[in-house]
């Protein structure tokens, strides 16, 4: 157990308020051995399982968008209510409010108890689970503290909308020491992204769905559909959702920085299997979605390389500094040492160059 995990145990155990809010949602009565933290698998959030109750506590370590701390807390709340009507996400059910002992609150959500996907033989339900959010309808009931009045961000200008993040990023370039030859290829890669002419697609109206923006594999938990049936894939991370272009997410899903950042169920894809994924998604969409998707896809496939690469020059850039939600005390120490591997990985020139190589030759098997 971490330091900060311990520190936010002893103040679930003693806030009379969290105990009260607790007891009346889970509805037995919980002793502080019934707070049981999970591993330390991600860097944004800790997770902390109350006993039996099939609920989970999903306590952020920052605010990821700079948002003030009660903003955070209410636009990760209404993410996971927007999205549960796809029946691929988890449930909310309480919101724990920003105090001394939790800065950022927290989230009780549905405990999903099923294994981590794996890249190398769950693409096919994590594409079934991404169509399924896409598709999902609006919400007819919306809780009250804060998060029904908390509206989604708009990003259905994709390229638009992701630019001011990336370009914070790329401003730690010269924080970072790239190879010349990687700091070219990063550069050129930022300078080639553009929409598709005549990108508004059928009717001049841009894609708009709701996406979930942090995709990438780990995210998922595969769990039983029927006694003999294929695994459903259910999408766990869902802080970042907007309404946007589902391109986003498909690249996430399946991108090399995504499939390979996790030790657990990592994989390479090859061309051919990320190629099979997209059109399996598209298989699964109505035909005018699909159609209109078509001209986006690898758009947003550089946007979403370039979103990682551009994070992983920023995060590797604020391990050191403890004022930083990044910084490195705020997670496990092995954790980190393996995203710090990866990342520095990710910037090295050879694999720039094999992330430009996948993007020709997607153009060449999804474009003829």
């Amino acid at each position: 157990m971490t330091a900060h995990q311990q520190v936010l145990l002893r103040a679930l155990a003693k806030d009379e308020a969290i105990q009260a809010l607790l007891a009346a949602r889970v509805r037995t009565p919980l002793q502080a051995a019934d707070l049981r933290p999970l591993d330390d698998q991600g860097l944004a959030h800790e997770h902390v399982l109350l006993g039996s109750s099939g609920l989970l506590l999903r306590l952020p370590k920052q605010s990821q968008w700079q948002q003030a701390p009660e903003d955070n807390l209410a636009y990760q709340a209404a993410c996971f209510w927007r999205l549960a009507t796809s029946g691929a996400t988890p449930r909310c059910h309480a919101v724990l409010p920003v105090s001394p002992d939790l800065p950022f609150g927290g989230l009780l959500v549905d405990f999903i108890d099923g294994r981590r996907a794996d890249a190398a033989q769950d693409m096919t339900a994590i594409a079934a689970c991404l169509a399924q959010i896409h598709t999902s309808s609006e919400p007819t009931f919306w809780p009250g503290g804060g998060v029904s009045g908390c509206a989604l961000a708009e990003q259905s200008q994709v390229v638009e909308a992701n630019l001011p993040e990336i370009d914070r990023q790329m401003g730690f370039i010269d924080r970072y020491p790239l190879e010349p030859e990687a700091r070219a290829l990063l550069i050129a890669l930022r300078a080639e992204l553009s929409p598709p002419k005549g990108a508004a697609g059928q009717g001049g109206v841009l894609p708009r769905y709701p996406i979930a923006n942090d995709t990438h594999p780990g995210n998922y938990r595969l769990v039983p559909r029927t006694p003999n049936g294929a695994p459903k894939a259910v999408l766990v991370d869902l802080e970042k959702a907007a309404f946007g272009n589902p391109g986003i997410d498909l690249a996430h899903a399946s991108a090399y920085t995504s499939t390979t950042w996790e030790a657990q169920g990592s994989a390479e894809l090859s061309l051919a299997q990320v190629t099979d994924f997209y059109r399996c998604y598209l298989s699964l969409l109505p035909p005018d979605m699909a159609a209109a998707l078509m001209p986006w896809l690898l758009v947003t496939r550089r946007l979403l390389y370039l979103r990682a690469l551009s994070w992983c020059l920023m995060w590797l850039s604020e391990l050191e500094n403890p004022d930083s939600g990044w910084s490195q005390a705020r997670s496990d120490s092995a954790l980190v040492s393996h995203f710090q591997a990866r990342a520095r990985h990710f910037l090295q020139a050879g694999t720039l160059e094999f992330i430009r190589q996948e993007l020709e030759g997607l153009h060449e098997s999804l474009c003829p």
